[in-house]
């Protein structure tokens, strides 16, 4: 009896020890698969990112051209400084030398445009990046007029911006929160002109389905008349139209019942952050796409750096002009132009020239307002025209 005993406990033993045995194997193969997953996986994620290196350099070639991008099954993060796989231990790829106004995740289809920042000369590219799964939403206070903002926007507007419209057929806006219907967007941003959100745009009948607050937003622009409209008295002032032209864009988000201001640039600007100023129309579309006030303020930081490099190149194009004339008088009236033009565009003792206004990369309406006046109001663009029809060289 103890033997047979002994058997028992000895095959009951061995089982045990082929179960153990059994679950570990199985344990090794499924962490084996897994990684040989995550590793593919990883390995496929390097790949996109390259890839999508390669086509940011492609598209950033030519001006005002749109494009469609698929993503094959991942999500993009986008900031200021990079973007990177959602998920991925990969550290992404940098954007430092790049201007990309963008949400800051992009998901399925991406659509990409590019604008020249002019300012008035061509200073650098802006790559402007949204998702077809994303929606803008223009609200019109005016929809009798056929000139209003909101349509003189959406008309220049990209093509593959994924407007919301009442009627999609006749392109008709509309005018309150709760007129807009959600349809499963991930994000949301609404537009709006002159008028703050308050009581009278109820934002808590918004229709958001399954969209969170924390992705929907709203940006408030408020043009600047006077640097568009044109003085026919005033000769020196370009024909600008909206959405050239200065003017200010706020930034809200959104908790469930009322937009609030945004407040992620507090920490680049003493709290509360200024009213942030937009430039021309590639600066707009740069506010309308960028996620935060944050971005906005990054990215056009860069833009100002390049444009103040610029002016100090221009600035030396102009004395290499004066100085390659055997007779700086053979320049005769064009050489009063050139004298105006430096002062307007670099001094290394003056705060007051493009240069060293757009060196500050402050980005405030304040500052937006009187680079604009150096630039339009006070006549480089009118000295450069003047100078083109004396056959004389252009500054730009």
């Amino acid at each position: 009896m103890i033997t047979k005993k002994r058997g028992v406990l000895v095959i009951q033993f061995n089982w045990m020890y082929v179960m153990v045995i059994g679950a570990v194997i199985i344990i090794f193969f499924v962490m084996l698969a897994n990684n040989i997953r995550k590793n593919s996986n990883e390995s496929l994620n390097f790949d996109i990112l390259n890839y999508m290196d390669e086509i940011f350099v492609g598209i950033e070639t030519s001006s005002q051209v749109e494009h469609s991008i698929n993503l094959p099954g991942v999500d993009l993060r986008v900031d200021c400084q990079g973007y990177t796989i959602k998920n991925s231990r990969h550290e992404g790829k940098s954007l430092k030398n790049r201007i990309v106004f963008s949400p800051d995740l992009l998901t399925k289809e991406i659509v990409s445009y590019t604008l020249y920042f002019e300012a008035p000369f061509k200073t650098s590219f802006f790559l402007f990046l949204t998702s077809k799964q994303m929606q803008y939403v223009p609200l019109d206070d005016d929809l009798t007029d056929s000139e209003s903002y909101a349509n003189q926007l959406v008309n220049e507007l990209p093509e593959n911006l994924n407007l919301y419209y009442d009627d999609p057929e006749t392109k008709e806006m509309i005018s309150e929160f709760s007129d807009y219907e959600e349809d499963n967007h991930y994000k949301i941003k609404f537009i709006m002109f002159d008028t703050d959100p308050d009581d009278s745009y109820p934002a808590a009948s918004i229709d958001k389905g399954k969209t969170k607050n924390r992705d929907i937003s709203l940006i408030v622009i408020d043009p600047n008349e006077d640097t568009f409209k044109i003085d026919e008295y005033d000769t020196n002032k370009p024909e600008l139209s909206f959405p050239d032209g200065s003017g200010e864009v706020k930034f809200y988000t959104y908790n469930g019942e009322e937009f609030v201001r945004d407040d992620s640039a507090d920490e680049v600007y003493p709290p509360p952050a200024p009213s942030f100023g937009y430039l021309n129309k590639a600066t707009l579309f740069g506010a309308i796409y960028s996620q935060d006030a944050y971005n906005y303020d990054c990215n056009m930081a860069k833009g100002l750096k390049r444009l103040s490099l610029m002016s100090e190149m221009l600035n030396s194009r102009i004395e290499h002009i004066e100085k390659t004339d055997e007779d700086f008088n053979d320049l005769g009236e064009c050489s009063g132009f050139y004298e105006e033009s430096k002062k307007l565009l670099y001094d290394s003792g003056s705060e007051g020239t493009i240069q060293s206004i757009a060196n500050r990369q402050d980005i405030s309406e304040e500052h937006l307002n009187k680079l604009f006046d150096f630039i339009y109001e006070n006549g480089l663009v009118f000295y450069n025209d003047e100078l083109q029809q004396k056959s004389c060289p252009m500054i730009y």
